[in-house]
């Protein structure tokens, strides 16, 4: 299986879907992350959701809200469960 986590994967979804700010009418989502606060697109999320969830089931299950550990922080994100970086 080829992995799907990778910072240029991140990287492409997430400036597919930031809000550029001047369309004031779209449906938009607020997320709070490591750097601040951002905006996203609802609709792009949406179509983006498939591409999102495969990568994150690379993650570590102790990533995961529902592990015992209640999830880890999004810094640890930089490694997959086979310990890719």
């Amino acid at each position: 299986m080829q992995q799907k986590l990778t910072a240029d994967a991140v990287n492409t979804i997430f400036n597919t879907c930031l809000c550029n700010g001047k369309d004031k009418e779209i449906k938009s989502m607020k997320g709070t992350g490591c750097g601040g606060e951002y905006k996203f697109y609802e609709d792009k999320l949406k179509t983006k959701l498939p591409e999102i969830k495969a990568m994150l089931l690379e993650l570590p299950k102790e990533f995961m809200k529902s592990s015992k550990s209640g999830g880890m922080s999004f810094l640890n994100a930089c490694i997959t469960k086979k310990g890719a970086q």
